[in-house]
């Protein structure tokens, strides 16, 4: 009788990604965060990023990895922005943050944080409230 074998990653296909599933329960929960648009903004960062890509905007509110801009929300490096009008763009179906959360380089906790500042001040600059 022939003994069945299988490699590491045929054997880890049978089982849920626990690192996955924990990355998409986090999102969620911010999600739901990042609509608060009551509470005051949390604290800002001083650590330095090289930048990679285009100059960023104006600074609002500096986190460890993501800065809200006049822009909208911007990657500090410079590599990867989301324009003001798109901040709210499906986030009753697909968020910004549960599509961030598939992108294992994101600082979820401060992409959030960001998101939500950048969508008060969009609120101030236009006097329109989503939530």
């Amino acid at each position: 009788m022939k003994a069945l074998m299988m490699t590491k990653a045929e054997f880890l296909r049978g089982f849920p990604n626990l690192e996955y599933e924990a990355r998409r329960d986090l999102a969620k929960r911010l999600t739901i965060e990042a609509r608060d648009l009551d509470r005051p903004y949390g604290p800002q960062a001083s650590n330095h990023i090289k930048n990679r890509g285009e100059p960023l905007s104006k600074v609002i509110w500096r986190g460890r990895q993501w800065a809200a801009t006049k822009y909208g929300v911007e990657c500090r490096d410079g590599c990867y922005a989301i324009e003001r009008k798109r901040l709210w763009e499906e986030d009753d179906t697909h968020s910004w943050i549960m599509h961030m959360a598939e992108k294992e380089w994101i600082d979820l906790e401060d992409f959030a944080e960001a998101l939500r500042v950048a969508r008060i001040y969009e609120m101030c600059r236009t006097g329109k409230r989503r939530w």
